[in-house]
């Protein structure tokens, strides 16, 4: 967390730097800053799409969570109704997307209650269920 911390105030020590320099607004970059540190300064996104399963009871996600240390990607099972039934995580790779893009292929459902994250070769799956 340190680490982000610091990041975090030399770019922001940069950006106001450029901004005085050239004339631009910097309560832009404030407001993000400020927003970056009220999210404990977690960097999370979904990959691709949402995918219903066969019997539409259940969606499955990819979070993806890039952190200092790692990239860790999980798989996310919802009831129709956005309930989190399910976070597994199936990969902690490196944080650099040369490392971990190769993992993000196709989100795919193997059965009512199985859903696999397949690479882009084809060659791997991961794959998490839930009970039923």
């Amino acid at each position: 967390m340190e680490k982000k911390k610091v990041t975090l105030r030399l770019l922001m020590d940069g950006i106001e730097k450029l901004a005085l320099r050239n004339g631009w607004k910097i309560d832009p970059f404030r407001e993000i800053a400020l927003q970056i540190e009220e999210l404990g300064y977690v960097h999370e996104w979904t990959w691709k799409k949402t995918v219903k399963s066969p019997n539409r009871k259940y969606n499955a996600k990819v979070i993806c969570q890039h952190n200092v240390e790692s990239m860790d990607i999980f798989i996310s099972i919802l009831q129709r109704d956005g309930t989190q039934v399910l976070l597994k995580k199936v990969i902690s790779e490196q944080p650099d997307e040369f490392a971990y893009a190769k993992h993000l292929g196709e989100l795919k459902w193997e059965s009512y209650f199985e859903v696999a994250l397949i690479n882009k070769k084809g060659n791997e799956k991961y794959l998490v269920a839930i009970e039923h």
